[in-house]
Order: C-alpha cells, then sequence, then structure tokens
C-alpha cells in the first residue's frame, strides 16, 4: 500500500490536535497528514511539533505514555496541559517553525520557551508562568533600557496617547539618520518571583538565531522588531488584566476558520497604514486622507469636531487606541467626555 493509498481498515476520520485542538481530515497511512501517531490513533499537528523542534518521524510510532515520556526528556510542557491559543515565532532563519512566546488563555498561563542555539544541535525547553507572575518589562537593545512595560500601560489607561508600536520603534530608532547595527535585542520580563526575578525573550544576540547582529535596514532586523512589538503589547495587555480585573483580552477563535471581525481590519489596515508612513512611502496628508477611507463614518466624528488643533489631536489619538483595541469602546467615551468638558469650562461655555 502506498503513502497516498487508503482502504477500508483504515478510514479517513477528522482528527483533533490533542495540544492546539486544530482539526484535519485524513488517516495514518497518509503521508501528507504528518502528525496522526498511528500507535495511539492521536493527532499533534505539525505546528505544534515543529514549534518543539520535532518532525513528524520523531512521533509517529509513538502511543500516548511515549509522547508523554519524550515531551518530559526534552523539558516540554505536556500537549493535554497547555493549548495554545496564540503564538508569536521567530524569524531567524530554519527558527520560523519555534516560537518566542505562546499563550494558554483559557488557564491565562504563558510559555516562554528558552532555546539553546549551539554550533552544531539547537535545544528548546518550555517554561510556563502564570499571567499574574508578570510584573514589568523593559526592552533592550545594545545593553541599553529603551522602554517599559509600564509606560506603554499607562499610555493605554491613563490618557497618554501614542501607539504602543510606534513608541518602541521611536524607541529603537531614536532621531539619528545613520544606519546603525543591532548586536543585542531582548525583553527583560519582571516577575513576581524572588528566586527567578528576571527572565529574558532573545532577539538578536546569543541564543536568538541572529548571533552576529544586524543592521537596521535590513528585512530581517525590520520582522524582528514587528515580533517584538507583537510581543510587548501582549505584555502589556497581560499586566492590564493583572491590574485591571474588569478588562478582560482575548485572542481566542469560537471557530478555526471564522473571519477577521470589521474591528481586526480595521485595526490591521491602519496598522499597514502607519508602517507605509514610517518608512517615508506616503506623505501626511495621504496619510490622513487613508486613514478617513479606512476609519468608518461613525468613528469619525471626530474629524466633525469644531475643536481647536490641541484637543482634536487628543480625540484623534483616543479614537487610535480603540480602533486598536488598546481601549475598549466604554473607555474611549470615558475619556473623550472628560476631554470635552475640561475644553468646554476652559472656555467657560457653561
Amino acid at each position: 500500500m502506498g503513502w497516498f493509498s487508503s482502504s477500508t481498515n483504515d478510514p479517513i476520520q477528522e482528527y483533533t490536535c490533542i495540544s492546539c485542538n486544530s482539526k484535519i481530515k485524513g488517516n495514518c497511512t497518509d503521508k501528507r497528514k504528518n502528525g496522526i501517531m498511528k500507535e495511539s490513533n492521536l493527532y499533534l499537528c505539525p505546528t505544534c511539533y515543529k514549534s518543539k523542534s520535532l518532525d513528524h518521524y520523531d512521533i509517529d510510532d509513538l502511543n500516548k505514555e511515549q509522547l508523554l515520556a519524550l515531551y518530559k526528556k526534552k523539558g516540554f510542557v505536556s500537549p493535554f496541559d497547555f493549548t495554545p491559543t496564540k503564538r508569536v515565532h521567530r524569524t531567524a532563519f530554519t527558527y520560523t517553525n519555534m516560537v518566542y512566546l505562546e499563550l494558554d488563555e483559557h488557564q491565562r498561563k504563558i510559555n516562554i520557551p528558552e532555546l539553546d542555539a549551539g554550533i552544531f544541535n539547537d535545544s528548546i525547553s518550555d517554561h510556563i508562568y502564570n499571567y499574574s507572575d508578570i510584573v514589568d518589562f523593559k526592552v533592550i537593545e545594545n545593553g541599553s533600557e529603551k522602554l517599559e512595560g509600564n509606560s506603554l500601560l499607562k499610555a493605554a489607561v491613563g490618557g497618554a496617547v501614542f501607539g504602543g508600536a510606534g513608541a518602541i520603534v521611536g524607541a529603537l530608532h531614536g532621531s539619528k539618520k545613520t544606519i546603525e547595527k543591532c548586536n543585542e535585542l531582548s525583553i527583560k520580563i519582571i516577575m513576581k518571583n524572588m528566586s527567578n526575578p528576571n527572565i529574558y525573550i532573545e532577539f538578536i544576540g546569543s541564543n536568538s538565531g541572529i548571533p552576529f547582529g544586524k543592521e537596521k535596514d535590513t528585512g530581517l532586523y525590520k520582522d524582528t522588531v514587528k515580533a517584538l512589538e507583537e510581543c510587548a503589547s501582549i505584555l502589556t495587555l497581560i499586566m492590564r488584566e493583572n491590574t485591571d480585573p474588569t478588562f478582560r483580552s482575548s485572542t481566542i477563535k469560537t471557530h478555526s476558520n471564522s473571519k477577521p471581525s470589521k474591528r481586526d481590519k480595521i485595526a490591521k489596515a491602519m496598522q499597514e497604514l502607519v508602517a507605509l508612513k514610517r518608512e517615508g512611502i506616503i506623505t501626511e496628508a495621504e496619510f490622513l486622507v487613508k486613514k478617513a477611507q479606512i476609519i468608518p463614518p461613525k468613528s469619525q466624528e471626530v474629524s466633525k469636531s469644531p475643536l481647536p488643533k490641541k484637543e482634536h489631536e487628543l480625540l484623534s489619538k483616543l479614537e487610535s487606541l480603540k480602533v486598536s483595541g488598546i481601549l475598549t469602546n466604554e473607555e474611549f467615551q470615558e475619556k473623550k467626555q472628560a476631554l470635552l468638558e475640561k475644553f468646554m469650562q476652559k472656555n467657560k461655555f457653561y
């Protein structure tokens, strides 16, 4: 019987990944459905086993007990104990299947795998923490602290309105026009643990997959910074959940094939537009025109406001935070009302 054949003794059926709950249809003799373990009839999807630096032949012939023994030996969390709902993948060539971090939003846990990048062999081990263990984080470049997580948190909650991603990029590039080289880039996470107060996510430098640094005008550096931005945004949302029990962020999809929401599409379009402006591909005027086209008319009430320039800009920034999901609609309305009242009192409208 060939790899691509099937028989009545090996019928096509639906399999659910024992780790992330993704689904496929296939059978054990179908090589295209790598991850189906014929000894146990369990399924571990390629995304999950490749994130552990495993290949399908490492697991194809294992039963459940053997799989768990393999995971324990290599320092992986049991696939039955952690359900990844969000991953941020590494950017370095040959490491893109692995992750910087992954979340189990059902249990409010985060896995920050530790990569040991050797000359000939690499190893990776899982490290699971509760959301509540995270106190703060710092972005570090070339040994210098560039940004703190609390500053992004205050921007989201306290009204110091600026985009988190823009703040990170600005902190890394500064005001210099010359092209620089980044030799080390990491996130230092401050933990609520006296025995292990700091953990690191390495993006550039030792044990990152990019050991010799990268010039800041390269595509790999820009992709790596985007991954760092995503990790920083996730950590900021976790910190916000820790400080505000009423706030709960979630990227869990009810259906794996569900379409992006209108809000998701707007946020993505705005992120792409900001990137084009940052790279100098479009002008400020073109940016404002496109922004007006992207944001729905109901959300464009700010542009119709007779407010002075300063208050108008503050409302626009609040609107951007709402569109990107950092502020809820209720928080946006509350801060908008406070700003309008302050303006009216200042100008003695009542």
